[in-house]
């Protein structure tokens, strides 16, 4: 009978420590981790004109992203990305364009964007995960053939991550059958 009760006490002792949930906790303030740069390729054009970047993110309260309604200038964008191009070994911040038929005029590319909301259900808040954004490569009128991206995120409260950029990445250009 002794045995009968220990094994059972034993059982009900791996029963209630399984069925604790662990969250994992993490400060407030959001933090995100560089994961990759993936080149795509335009197989028409033969040129590279859009790149995916991935980087992971934690968030202690779970305030990040914002809902659809959720469309006050406090609120417009949670990821923000700067495009630089390196001139002559120099990395300068660059306003990227593209042409608006509608306006004939040419028009500066916004590269910020908005995180969906994320916040989770029920007492721990806690977020963890991945994201991938897909950004313009291509700037029409630059000779520069080398760049990278510098981005952020801010969390509802504004807190805001920390601040990380993506390698260099070398642009292909223009088909030349001499490459």
């Amino acid at each position: 009978m002794p045995r009968a009760v220990a094994i059972c006490g034993c059982f009900l002792a791996l029963l209630l420590i399984g069925s604790c949930k662990q969250y994992e906790e993490y400060p407030i303030e959001p933090f995100i981790g560089y994961e990759g740069f993936t080149l795509l390729t335009n197989p028409q054009s033969g040129i590279t004109d859009r790149g995916v970047i991935k980087f992971s993110f934690t968030d202690g309260d779970g305030d990040l992203g914002f809902l659809a309604s959720d469309s006050t200038l406090f609120y417009q964008y949670n990821l923000f990305v700067t495009y630089l191009e390196c001139d002559n070994g120099v990395w300068r911040e660059i306003a990227l364009t593209t042409y608006n038929p509608s306006t004939q005029k040419m028009d500066t590319v916004n590269l910020h964007a908005r995180l969906p909301y994320l916040t989770p259900s029920g007492d721990q808040k806690g977020i963890h995960g991945f994201v991938y954004d897909t950004l313009p490569v291509y700037h029409y009128q630059s000779a520069a053939d080398t760049i990278k991206f510098e981005f952020f995120i801010k969390d509802r409260a504004q807190h805001q991550s920390n601040t990380l950029q993506t390698e260099p990445v070398f642009i292909k250009k223009h088909l030349n059958p001499l490459d």
